[in-house]
């Protein structure tokens, strides 16, 4: 940290470059530390009157240290000038949320104090402290749950100085208003295991936090649908009446937009975005890739199927299945047609300009000219237009740095990891999905808060603590030395407290109608617990008697429908449009094939491994014993560790010369001479030879459907494989001692794996021989075995044993 912060103290010498915290830092110094403080102050002082601080709670004690210098001067004596001077501060500590900004709530206070001081020792006019309580945004309902929920002492701690809870008065006395809590819904129970192919980093359809998006994505649609009116105004429920309010940018804010698009809601999407994530931005990158390198068969597609093009899926099938070569020349050479020729105009102009245009002309030929930017914003909808003029400004300010290639460009957007801040106007007709925090100084006139129930976690917590003036490292808080355990409680307690700072600023963006919902992760079977600190356990204590119930859109576990607690002020309206939440039927029939849900695709089953079918119910089997002398004294092994040593030694040591095989086999099994000569006899043996030859494959992985098992994949690994011009060999080695009939799970993995080969080389003949290892003998299993062994396994069930993650061997 300490080189780090070192080197960009020098970059900022050289440069003469300043930060924000930078600035705030040398005013303070200007103003109080340095030894022109006093002269900076004097020449300040004849030409500032008055000083307005908004948002003083979110004030950080360095920007607190600026403001008091300058309004010192206020009280210095008579001043430079004659003049009448005023120092305004506007805050509510209830409201601040920025302390990963430096903001201190309790600054406040203490600079009110300071203030205090300051004017009984001028004998001037009075400090005057009004208290605000009157809300001139919320219904009456909304405060009045505002106000019973802060009402629980652990709500109101850290609200305030004195962990007073609020008092409200409605300027709107008489304005209808609702407010609704849906009780948090849990996992569902498990049926199966998701499939291997599924991602592990994508949320499952049926995730708590996913059906959750679902239910509040239905209630609004049934609300804009039905035109359900909106008592307080008189009018139907716009989409920009809309809020839904989240503590962080996660999958749930992902999947409500996302199926809100899907629905063909008007949503502006998210309030902050990286550039390089936008499709907009993405199809832009994707032309660029494609005049950079015309034989980008992908980036042309991308191009051709995006709205810079609008080719359609068929046409693109089309022109890609068939063609000979690259896809670029197989569109030049159907340019005449009428369903490539635009597109290929359209290309052939921007590649042929690729080479000379800068970078914000190339990207304003294809947005201008050809009309691109209208395209994509018919597409992607408005909110697509901040990226694209952001990335307008990046090839601008990367136009100044150097010669301004359109390759270093691309490489340039690609890497960097430019976040976009949007501004969510409200006079937009759009749902917005932001944060607490970005949703501070806006309303709307309904709110959801469907993150009621994650709380501050300190875990992963690897900060450098100071504990008497040294540094202290301790990121396990059961661990930690007394001091550090101090300091990490107390600022947990600090996070605890914006945390219910922030549910107050949430539910006050509300005008008419609340919405409180979440999810938790209990188990199904569990009970559910509520960490009492959680916003929704503050909440669930505030709805008491007088609450109605209401329907949601929601199921928990066991299918029942999850019924909302609410309170509602403003006739029977407002009950009536809620209660028929229903999606309205389509203004034109529709046929009942498309209104049908698709039929489901039931999975396959897992692939058989030939290692693991077992004998089933025909015979029990009893695993070949290894010798149990040890030479030498070595330690004994398991038989697996044996097996496993032994196939490693056979495949190694087949690669190299006869005469180094010893020293090499003794070297990989450390010295162990009772594993290296069962597996240098097998080698030396003149009628194995064949199996080791120059057709012959180690370690052959097999996957894939089988023809003889109905289709049916298998999973395996053959240990030996030999391709003749008329024959294929597979040779199976065993650990232990030679039975005197192959067991039947021996011939049924044969079995298994001479279908597969079957399959790759219809033509040949397949063989399947079985090497017992320690008694250096040989089997070629007849055909008729095979079949039958085949024949019980289809018969009796045993293919659908348990699935291994290898073919029975650790290898490793």
């Amino acid at each position: 940290a300490k080189a780090i912060l070192e080197e960009t103290d020098a970059l900022k010498q050289t440069t003469d470059g300043l930060d924000f915290d930078d600035l705030i830092r040398r005013a303070g110094t200007l103003l109080n530390d340095s030894k022109a403080s006093a002269w900076v102050r004097y020449k300040l002082d004849g030409g500032v009157d008055h000083i307005l601080v908004d948002e003083a709670q979110d004030t950080s004690p360095e920007q607190w240290q600026v403001i008091s210098a300058i309004a010192e001067e206020f009280f210095a004596g008579d001043g430079a000038r004659d003049a009448h001077r005023t120092l305004f501060v506007v805050g509510d500590e209830k409201q601040s949320i920025f302390s990963f900004q430096g903001a201190q709530p309790e600054e406040l206070d203490r600079v009110r104090e300071q203030f205090r001081t300051l004017v009984r020792g001028d004998n001037r006019e009075p400090l005057r402290e009004p208290q605000l309580l009157h809300s001139f945004r919320s219904a009456p309902i909304v405060l009045k749950l505002v106000d019973d929920v802060f009402a629980n002492p652990l709500a109101a701690k850290g609200l305030n100085a004195e962990d007073k809870p609020p008092e409200h008065l409605a300027y709107r006395k008489k304005a209808p208003g609702r407010v609704e809590y849906w009780p948090p819904i849990g996992k569902l129970p498990k049926e199966d295991e998701p499939d291997w192919w599924e991602p592990v980093d994508q949320k499952a359809q049926d995730a708590p936090e996913i059906r959750l998006a679902k239910g509040i994505v239905d209630r609004i649609d049934g609300w804009l649908k039905s035109e359900t009116i909106l008592p307080a105004k008189g009018r139907p429920i716009r989409a920009g009446d809309i809020l839904i309010l989240v503590r962080r940018r996660n999958a749930f804010a992902d999947a409500v937009i996302r199926l809100m698009k899907a629905r063909g809601l008007p949503v502006a999407g998210k309030d902050r975005m990286m550039l390089r994530e936008q499709m907009a931005v993405r199809d832009l990158m994707a032309l660029m890739r494609f005049v950079l390198l015309p034989d980008d068969d992908l980036a042309l597609a991308t191009v051709l199927r995006s709205p810079l093009v609008g080719m359609s899926e068929d046409d693109l099938y089309a022109l890609a299945q068939g063609r000979k070569g690259r896809l670029w020349p197989a569109l030049y050479n159907r340019r005449e047609e009428a369903e490539f020729g635009a597109a290929f105009a359209v290309l052939d102009d921007m590649l042929d300009r690729a080479d000379y245009l800068r970078p914000y002309e190339f990207l304003e030929r294809i947005l201008t000219l050809h009309g691109g930017r209208g395209r994509l914003l018919s597409r992607l909808g408005a909110q697509a237009a901040d990226p694209i003029d952001e990335l307008l400004a990046q090839a601008l300010a990367y136009e100044t740095r150097g010669i301004p290639t359109l390759q270093g460009f691309v490489e340039r957007v690609e890497a960097s990891e430019v976040e976009i801040k949007r501004e969510m106007e409200q006079g937009r007709n759009e749902i917005r999905v932001m944060t607490v925090h970005g949703s501070k100084g806006l309303e709307s006139n309904i709110v959801f808060m469907p993150d009621i129930c994650a709380v501050p976690s300190d875990r992963g917590d690897t900060r450098v603590y100071e504990v008497e003036g040294g540094p202290v490292w301790s990121p396990s808080a059961n661990t930690a030395p007394l001091p550090v355990r101090e300091i990490r409680d107390a600022r947990k307690e600090r996070e605890l407290e914006e945390y219910r700072r922030l549910l107050y600023v949430g539910m006050t963006r509300a005008e008419d109608w609340l919405i409180l919902c979440g999810w938790h992760g209990a188990e199904p079977e569990k009970e559910r617990k509520l960490k009492e600190e959680s916003w929704a356990a503050l909440v669930e204590k505030a709805f008491g008697e007088g609450a109605v119930e209401g329907p949601t859109p929601l199921t928990n576990a066991a299918g029942e429908p999850v019924i909302a607690q609410v309170f509602d002020r403003g006739g029977s309206d407002v009950k009536n449009d809620v209660a028929g939440d229903a999606l309205a039927v389509a203004s034109e029939p529709l046929e009942p094939e498309l209104r049908a849900p698709p039929p489901t695709e039931e999975s396959p089953p897992p692939p058989v491994a030939p290692s693991r079918v077992g004998a089933g119910a025909a015979e029990p089997f009893v695993p070949m014993p290894a010798p149990s002398e040890n030479e030498d004294g070595e330690p004994p092994v398991s038989s697996a560790e044996r097996g496993t040593a032994l196939h490693m030694l056979l495949e190694t040591l087949a690669e190299v010369e006869p005469e180094a095989r010893e020293t090499l086999g003794l070297s990989l099994a450390g010295g162990n001479t009772a594993l290296v000569a069962p597996a240098l006899a097998v080698l030396n043996n003149p009628d194995f030879a064949w199996m080791f030859g120059a057709n012959s494959m180690a370690e052959v992985p097999v996957q894939g459907p089988v023809s003889a098992l109905n289709g049916r994949a298998i999973l395996g690994t053959i240990d030996r494989l030999v391709v003749d011009d008329d024959s294929v060999h597979v040779v199976d080695f065993k650990s232990g001692r030679p039975a005197a009939d192959v067991p039947l799970p021996y011939r049924r993995q044969l079995a298994l794996y001479r279908a597969a080969m079957r399959d790759i080389f219809p033509e040949r003949r397949v063989v399947a021989h079985l090497i017992w290892i320690d008694g250096n003998v040989g089997v070629t299993v007849e055909g008729g075995a095979l079949d039958a062994a085949m024949a019980g396994m289809l018969a009796d069930g045993s293919l659908n044993a348990p699935r291994p993650l290898h073919d029975g061997k650790a290898r490793g």
